[in-house]
């Protein structure tokens, strides 16, 4: 059996715990306020709702919802299957996340097959908590794995999104990723489920596609400019 190297301890065991209590020291200072939330409340919060829900979630936004949607149960994640990925893997969780390793580029098609057998193989309402654009550019582009995998899973697509008045911004990094400075105030939005039907055609899946990613990015201007963000 191959020994773990320090780094690997590091990576696999500290790192995620370091990371787990900042997120949590930091994002408790952030003031939340939430548009539609009735939405929020009926498909997320409600247990009366039994179907399944894939998070319409850009890349962007990743943390922080990380941390808002710490309480749900059931909740599944694709990680990165690269040494990267298992710090993300560690932290899941504690956030109560079951994570998948694999992405877009490296395993995807074994993670999405995993989620689908995940998400089908019980009485379970599940939420899928995964970048709908993927983990690499272009940015606010819809996966089209992201449609198959609602389709086959009975889900709702339920789009949401954040933005805030005091926003740390990577723009160096391809989705531009962004997370609230401590102390300021936070906004989430929702926009109504999409459905996808159990089955359609590809020219359908694309048409749903576009219409997920022109909803999303609708919804993410309009939070944006309310905070005074661009």
């Amino acid at each position: 059996m191959a020994k773990i190297t320090l780094m690997a301890k590091l990576r696999i065991f500290v790192l995620p715990v370091f990371a787990e209590w900042v997120g949590r020291l930091w994002f408790a200072t952030v003031r939340t306020e939430i548009h539609h939330k009735e939405i929020y409340e009926r498909y997320i919060l409600d247990g009366k709702n039994r179907r399944n829900i894939v998070f319409g979630i850009w890349h962007r936004n990743m943390i922080f919802f990380s941390y808002f949607l710490r309480g749900v149960r059931n909740k599944l994640t694709l990680v990165s299957g690269s040494k990267d990925g298992d710090i993300a893997a560690g932290v899941a969780p504690r956030f109560g996340y079951k994570p998948i390793r694999g992405s877009s580029f490296r395993g995807g098609t074994r993670a999405l097959i995993t989620l689908i057998s995940e998400m089908r193989k019980s009485e379970k309402k599940y939420f899928c908590f995964t970048a709908i654009d993927g983990s690499r550019e272009p940015a606010r582009k819809v996966e089209t794995g992201m449609i198959f995998l609602a389709q086959k899973t009975d889900a709702l697509i339920l789009p949401m999104t954040i933005s805030g008045t005091k926003l740390i911004t990577f723009p160096r990094i391809w989705d531009k990723m962004i997370i609230p400075m401590p102390f300021s105030r936070i906004l989430v939005d929702f926009a109504h489920p999409i459905e996808v039907p159990s089955i359609i055609s590809k020219d359908e899946r694309e048409q749903l596609r576009l219409k997920v990613e022109v909803v999303l990015n609708e919804l993410t201007d309009k939070v944006d400019s309310i905070c005074g963000y661009i």
